[in-house]
């Protein structure tokens, strides 16, 4: 019985299935869906269309309702309906999350690198470059490849047990992929983060149900983590980047780049703006790169912000006039970051800032 590919939706009924066959199709199901998990939330391809994972998952629910005692703890179904906490509770970590230094001038590059040839028994040195998130850093722990606990980052030595809030996150895996090649035990360092998309969506959502709206996305991310009741968390635009190794057994790397390639063979997401360079150009052409890209993200920002202020003004009482101006402004935004973010595209920018500008003005004119 195998869910990867092309499955089948026609199923017996549930009432008349033995326990054997019944146990049998559960693997299968959990497998399955884990897989498509996979390809959707770290590969970014998927397979098989939304309706059809739905019926698999709604089909793995009704076997574990009819059969509880085939129900794991690592089962995708577990990612919603966890019962609430009274108190998270306190987790030493594995090995210390240290902080990062920052080394923001091409000078203090220059120092660095000089330090590291002056240090290094190798004469050829290798960068692994990446993006550095806002987010809430996690510890993940896996044994056996099924998901044990996460905890939040705290004081680096002791954090927080948010396993069941790290459950409800789509691209936080609940089993490892692969079969013979994941260690037996597993402790990687990621950082939680929400899209500035989501998080505006989101805020939309609030405000219209007359709850108050997050001030930024890494305030979301952190409060929403660290909320006692996991059905808080379901469905928030959460997405996850792992980036280190805290703790492993069963497994050794040869390099930090190692580590990275293999992450997403385990299932465990990375970011695709990682890259390696053998020299000390290639290093500041990608310092300057990202300075580039935050320039831009700078520009969304400035109008982003303004239309936070605005949800957070906007009362359940405002006139529909009020409110459709806003809801437009925030599609105006989405037009606006695609015309930012495109510019190598032939197409023309489909709207300016003096537009959005103005279009700003008149919804603040109406407050």
């Amino acid at each position: 019985m195998d869910f990867k590919k092309n499955p089948k939706t026609r199923f017996k009924d549930a009432k008349k299935i033995r326990k054997g066959e019944a146990k049998e199709e559960i693997e299968a199901l959990r497998e399955g869906i884990n897989y498509h998990d996979y390809l959707y939330y770290v590969k970014n391809d998927p397979k098989i269309s939304d309706a059809t994972y739905d019926k698999l998952f709604s089909r793995l629910q009704e076997l574990e309702a009819e059969f509880p005692q085939y129900r794991l703890p690592d089962s995708p179904t577990k990612r919603v309906g966890a019962k609430p906490v009274s108190k998270l509770k306190k987790v030493k970590h594995t090995s210390p999350m240290l902080s990062l230094n920052a080394a923001g001038s091409e000078k203090q590059i220059d120092d660095f690198d000089t330090f590291i040839h002056r240090n290094a028994e190798s004469k050829k040195i290798t960068y692994v470059l990446e993006p550095k998130f806002d987010g809430l850093s996690v510890e993940v722990v896996y044994e056996n490849g099924a998901l044990k606990y996460g905890a939040t980052r705290g004081d680096g030595e002791t954090g927080e047990d948010v396993t069941k809030n790290l459950r409800t996150v789509r691209s936080v895996p609940l089993h490892l992929q692969g079969d013979g090649d994941i260690p037996s035990f597993l402790a990687v360092r990621g950082e939680i983060l929400m899209t500035k998309s989501g998080f505006q969506k989101m805020n939309k959502k609030r405000v219209e149900s007359g709850e108050t709206p997050f001030a930024n996305p890494r305030n979301a991310a952190a409060g929403l983590m660290r909320q006692l009741d996991p059905r808080n968390v379901v469905g928030k635009p959460f997405d996850v980047f792992f980036y280190e190794v805290l703790d492993m057994r069963g497994k050794t790397f040869d390099s930090h780049w190692e580590k990275l390639q293999t992450f997403p063979k385990w299932g465990l997401k990375v970011n695709s703006g990682n890259k390696k360079v053998d020299n000390l150009d290639e290093l500041k052409k990608y310092h300057r790169d990202f300075e580039k890209d935050r320039e831009k993200e700078k520009q969304v920002l400035f109008f982003t912000e303004r239309l936070n202020k605005l949800l957070q003004e906007l009362s359940p009482q405002a006139s529909e006039e009020k409110k459709a101006a806003v809801e437009s402004y925030f599609w105006l935004i989405e037009e606006y970051k695609v015309s930012v973010f495109a510019q190598e595209l032939k197409t023309p920018v489909r709207i300016s800032k003096n537009r959005l500008e103005k279009k700003l003005q008149e919804i603040e004119r109406m407050a």
